[in-house]
């Protein structure tokens, strides 16, 4: 197989949007609960469960984010964000 085809069959390599994909949808699966009348019995759960997995969909969104710029050659994708935890 040439090399052309192996590539444009070779499946995505954006590992943190399919990572943040997936806690999105997790995030609304949690919400989806409520309408088969399970989230009712015990609401804050469900509610808290769908914000903690928004914000882990932020955050591997934006991981990827600065990967991708430290791939592309913008070394100062990964220096802000080590930077950012520096004063912690």
């Amino acid at each position: 197989m040439s090399g052309a085809a192996e590539q444009r069959t070779r499946p995505s390599g954006n590992r943190p949007a399919k990572v943040s994909l997936f806690f999105a949808g997790f995030g609304v699966a949690a919400l989806a609960n409520f309408g088969t009348g399970i989230a009712w019995i015990n609401p804050p759960v469900f509610v808290g469960l769908a914000i903690l997995s928004a914000l882990a969909a932020i955050i591997a969104g934006h991981v990827g984010r600065f990967r991708g710029r430290r791939l592309d050659g913008d070394g100062r994708g990964m220096a802000r964000w080590e930077s950012s935890w520096a004063g912690c």
